[in-house]
């Protein structure tokens, strides 16, 4: 069901601010339209959720940057009332805590002066999340209002007056103090345990929605997925025992259950899930795909490089069988090799750097060895590469068609047109015309 949002005229909204600069109309109105706080959080704020020092509205799900107009409210309110309640919206009758019910009253009544009759408390919230949409990205509205992927891909998104945010890998540099803190806060959640999940063994989006306890082998230590099988990492082990401990014998057999209805998790649900504790925990820019941790990287990495040192040579398939991982994971995996300088990849085939002619430098070796020796011979070739007899072809192969070597039978020549020597010219004795000696 789509919901309907009434947005406030800013010019009545700021006659109504300027009418009620600290009153209890005042401050429910600025919490409301210019921080975006629900009705309940407004009633249960308390003068400890200000810090004045970092200008930010501490709750528990997020922080709210504090607008100059709140503040000088807020001031001037803990002046008059900060000893008499900890709580920042007090009744003026009763001096405590306002009920809900009292907040909603006293702002119909100030909206219907100002001749908002279709707007509601809901609707200032609406307004300020809206508003933040035209400044700020999207990550950014999720996270200091508190909303969840889902809903704000349910209500807002429509809109399509977000910023759009490019996504990028997780690094020390970006986040990855944060991601160790979201880990430790989610522990037991069904998007804790994913994130876990996830970041330290590098479970797809598909394989975590549909793991169940069946594949989790506490006895041998590893997790026995479709097309591999995964070590244990510590954390992780602990975190799975201590959940398989929490079900009971009725309980549906997938690992990852939604809270409330304690069923399997779709991907869709958990992928907005688990975004939604990234956001919130200040982890805007990185995607559920470019999260992976380092641990689960560097041993893949490591028996990598021990193939590659055992065999000469290796290509992905190989990879993949040996680590029992995906062809998209196996690839990343050996390109970062790559980008690191500790592989060399010539066509599909990985080799150790020192071992190989780099591709740039192919050609001019071939046309060299074929100046000095006339012919040569695609195991000679091969050899002098340091290539697989089958690769170094295709290399000559591709030379041959370009026209820059001639195959005849099994031998490679240079084109002599290309590379024949030019006849020297012959030397035409010049008559001597100097004077004859006396």
């Amino acid at each position: 069901m789509t919901q309907t949002i009434n947005r406030p005229d800013e010019t009545a909204m700021r006659r109504l601010l300027t009418e009620n600069p600290d009153n209890t109309i005042g401050i429910i109105l600025r919490l409301a339209w210019l921080q975006g706080m629900a009705r309940e959080e407004i009633c249960n704020l308390t003068w400890a959720d200000i810090s004045m020092e970092k200008n930010l509205i501490l709750l528990g799900d997020r922080s709210i940057p504090l607008a100059e107009e709140t503040r000088e409210c807020i001031l001037r309110r803990i002046r008059r009332y900060g000893r008499l309640s900890p709580y920042v919206v007090i009744s003026e009758k009763y001096q405590d805590q306002m009920a809900p019910g009292s907040v909603s009253r006293v702002v119909r009544k100030a909206l219907d002066k100002e001749g908002l009759r279709t707007v509601r408390l809901l609707d200032l919230r609406h307004d300020y999340i809206i508003r933040q949409m035209a400044t700020h990205s999207w990550a950014y509205v999720i996270r200091v209002s508190g909303l969840s992927v889902g809903t704000f891909q349910a209500t807002y998104a429509k809109l399509n007056i977000h910023k759009r945010m490019k996504t990028e890998k997780l690094t020390k540099e970006n986040g990855e103090y944060d991601m160790w803190k979201i880990l430790q806060e989610n522990r037991s959640s069904m998007e804790g345990i994913a994130l876990w999940l996830r970041w330290q063994m590098d479970l797809q989006l598909t394989e975590l929605a549909e793991l169940t306890w069946d594949q989790v082998d506490f006895q041998a230590n590893v997790l026995r997925l479709k097309n591999r099988t995964l070590p244990l990492a510590v954390a992780v082990r602990d975190i799975l025992e201590k959940e398989q401990a929490r079900r009971g014998p009725k309980d549906d057999p997938h690992v990852l259950l939604t809270p409330n209805t304690r069923r399997p998790v779709d991907v869709a649900r958990l992928s907005k899930a688990m975004r939604t504790v990234l956001i919130c925990g200040n982890i805007e820019t990185v995607s559920i795909r470019n999260l992976h941790g380092t641990m689960q990287k560097d041993l893949d990495k490591e028996r990598i490089m021990q193939l590659a040192r055992a065999k000469g040579s290796l290509v992905r398939g190989e990879v993949m069988e040996t680590l029992q991982i995906s062809s998209s994971m196996a690839h990343d995996r050996l390109r970062e090799l790559v980008e690191a300088g500790k592989l060399v990849k010539v066509l599909s085939t990985y080799y150790l750097p020192g071992t190989t002619v780099p591709e740039e430098r192919q050609e001019a070796v071939i046309v060299q060895y074929l100046r000095e020796n006339k012919t040569g011979y695609l195991v000679e070739f091969a050899k002098l590469l340091g290539l697989k007899e089958r690769q170094c072809g295709r290399i000559l192969k591709k030379l041959a068609l370009d026209g820059k070597v001639v195959k005849k039978g099994a031998a490679y020549t240079l084109p002599n047109r290309v590379y024949r020597m030019k006849a020297a010219k012959p030397v035409v004795q010049q008559p001597d015309y100097s004077l004859p000696p006396k």
